[in-house]
């Protein structure tokens, strides 16, 4: 692993206001300005989709606005803007079990039940198709599944994963999956087939791209970059610069360029520049 140091310039540093306590930061994601976060809870308390407008500062926690049956964001494992615009969220709550779109106000616009238990699902992304990718950290696999909820056959090459984390999509129809247990990290083409896989020196969980290279958020408090086209794997200091973020649990790009760290006492934005 080739080791560099990119220049890292801290952009700001937001604090979860008091009422706002996260126990276990997951996935993030931007929309309509704000950056929306889901708080896995644990089982002593509740989680949610944690709401953070940019502008001002302000958090707050989502309350999901249902016309028909209530639905509880209690065990959010995931967010991701989808290919229609809508606030995907990857809920292991029973009032619904499945992927909870939802306008940037809260309005539920459609509840997708997806078969099977989701209790172990650690992340979601979407194909520009609508198609589904939902990994299976229990499972060591990472189930597919078409638009309307139906599920697709497993690719051989997703199956017998040792801890798969967050699954990210790519513009170009690529999907990457971080196996921690195995410390690389795999990219799988539109069409299926063997994945290109990338050795790291940690264990990923996490990933942004920001179209040419992928940024990927490790246990050990570190970050790498990978260059998807070169392949070049480099490890990044940014974690190692004041303030120290902890153990990152959610990582995303805003529309600026921007990264921000998601930890669980607060946010941290870095404006990052490559050497590549």
């Amino acid at each position: 692993m080739d080791e560099f140091a990119p220049k890292n310039e801290l952009v700001e540093v937001l604090r979860w206001p008091i009422n706002i306590q996260i126990t276990e930061a997951r996935g993030a994601a931007f929309a309509a300005g704000h950056l929306f976060i889901a708080d896995f809870g644990n089982p002593a308390s509740d989680g949610g989709l944690i709401s953070v407008d940019l502008a001002s500062g302000d958090a707050s926690r989502v309350t999901a606005k249902s016309s028909g049956a209530p639905v509880m964001l209690r065990r959010p494992a995931d967010v991701k803007i989808g290919p229609d615009g809508a606030i995907s969220v990857l809920n292991n709550d029973p009032s619904a079990n499945g992927v909870v779109r939802l306008a940037p106000d809260g309005t539920v616009l459609s509840v997708l039940p997806l078969p099977g238990k989701t209790l172990a699902s650690s992340g979601l992304a979407f194909a520009p198709d609508g198609t589904i990718y939902i990994s299976d950290f229990a499972a060591g696999n990472i189930q597919h599944y078409a638009p309307n909820g139906a599920r697709l056959p497993l690719q051989s090459s997703a199956g017998g994963l040792n801890n798969p984390g967050a699954v990210w999509l790519d513009e170009q129809g690529r999907f990457y999956a971080p196996i921690s247990g195995e410390r690389r990290f795999f990219q799988y083409t539109a069409g299926g087939g063997r994945p290109q896989a990338f050795a790291l020196k940690c264990d990923p969980y996490y990933a942004a791209d920001n179209g040419r290279w992928l940024d990927v958020a490790c246990a050990q408090k570190a970050m790498v970059s990978i260059d998807v086209e070169s392949g070049r794997v480099a490890r990044s200091r940014i974690i190692g610069q004041e303030p120290r973020p902890g153990w990152v649990r959610g990582i995303a790009y805003d529309p600026n360029g921007i990264l921000y760290l998601v930890d669980n006492e607060r946010l941290i934005g870095y404006r990052i520049t490559h050497p590549w």
